[in-house]
């Protein structure tokens, strides 16, 4: 899943329970030993401020 953006809504996990996505990170599961949750579905993309301000 590429081009995930704060304000995005995904599925998650295996009931794919609808996640609003508030910041978007990249680390190395290696080093950081964290676990997440993988995003099975985009559901809704986040409005994208420069076309809000062409609307205007």
């Amino acid at each position: 899943m590429a081009n995930i953006q704060p304000g995005d809504i995904v599925a998650v996990g295996k009931m794919f329970a609808p996640v609003l996505v508030t910041a978007v990170f990249r680390e190395e599961l290696e080093e950081t030993g964290k676990r997440y949750k993988r995003i099975n579905k985009l559901l809704e993309r986040a409005p994208h401020p420069k076309k809000e301000l062409e609307r205007a």
